[in-house]
């Protein structure tokens, strides 16, 4: 008996920047022999309302419950008939693709959907045709990312380096289990399109973190600290190269981990940087509202990024 194909979830509404996350998603589908489900979720337009589950309830002063239901309807039909035109486009490719509507608030239709369908991962725009309030982070995507069991790749509108399979994926770990958790949707992806993974680790400023210690001492700490990283990136690296997968380490500079990582983007030889939103320095280091959010905002490439597991130890291993 065939197995289920694994499947990647691509949310759209409609819109030309919405539609920049499906060149990657194809890619990806491609090369990890995976469905893609085309989702979205029906917006009735021209009328103020509220969704109640998966009902369209008028606000105050508008009209009644029966031209609520017949626009939501309506924007079903438009809907579906926008994701069937891409479909076809993609099955002229090559690409399996099922097409689906949902009703209700978009982050937790998405998410059911992601659930209902297995979804390896969800590959998704950081905003559509509301503009900033409708998908950017902070939104729509950032809910998605809160809610989601499954790993979420972000492409945010003006993205240069979109489309083709990552050649080389930045890691960023600090140590935790929690950090870790990317790992194994990043050794997924690296094994199918023949990716390197770059491991890193962004070594604090101890100058500013030591309490004080100075001279020789401060300068033992740092030289202890780097050989620490440098030892628990090897170690990672080598487990993944028992796995097949090409991997290399490097330990980088600076305070800010969302600036020394942005800068490491910038010499061009990275195409998808992926992380667990929440690694040993808590919230304010590794937080997506944080690091992941500014990464998405300010970078030039897609960000993968995966929910720590609520059971996830934050200490080193």
């Amino acid at each position: 008996m065939p197995s289920t194909p694994e499947t990647i979830l691509v949310p759209l509404d409609g819109s030309d920047l919405a539609r920049r996350a499906l060149p990657l998603a194809s890619s990806l589908a491609e090369r990890l022999d995976a469905k893609l489900v085309l989702f979205s979720v029906a917006q009735p337009s021209g009328l103020e309302f509220v969704w109640c589950g998966e009902a369209a309830l008028p606000l105050a002063g508008e009209p009644g419950a029966a031209p609520a239901e017949e626009l939501a309807e309506e924007a079903e039909r438009v809907a579906r008939a926008h994701l069937e035109a891409e479909a076809a486009r993609l099955r002229g490719e090559g690409r399996e693709v099922e097409c689906r509507i949902g009703r209700g608030e978009p982050a937790p239709a998405i998410t059911a959907t992601a659930d209902e369908t297995g979804a390896l991962l969800v590959v998704m725009a950081t905003h559509g045709r509301g503009g900033v309030s409708r998908w950017a982070l902070g939104s729509v995507a950032d809910k998605v990312l809160r809610r989601a069991s499954c790993p979420v790749l972000l492409v945010r509108a003006g993205m240069a380096r979109v489309g083709g399979p990552p050649r080389r994926i930045l890691v960023p770990l600090d140590g935790s289990r929690a950090a870790e958790s990317v790992l194994p949707i990043v050794t997924r992806l690296a094994a199918a399109c023949a990716s390197e993974t770059v491991l890193a680790h962004v070594l604090p400023d101890l100058r500013r973190l030591s309490w004080g210690h100075r001279g020789e001492g401060g300068r033992a700490m740092e030289e202890r600290y780097r050989r620490w990283a440098e030892t628990y990136l090897g170690e990672t690296a080598e487990r993944l190269r028992r796995e097949g997968i090409e991997a290399r380490t490097e330990i980088l500079g600076g305070a800010d981990v969302a600036e020394a990582l942005l800068a490491r983007q910038e010499a061009g030889d990275i195409d998808m940087l992926a992380l667990s939103t929440h690694g040993r320095g808590g919230l304010d280091r590794w937080a997506f509202g944080s690091v992941a959010d500014r990464l998405v905002r300010a970078g030039g490439i897609p960000v993968l990024a995966t929910r720590m597991p609520p059971d996830a130890d934050n200490g080193a291993p």
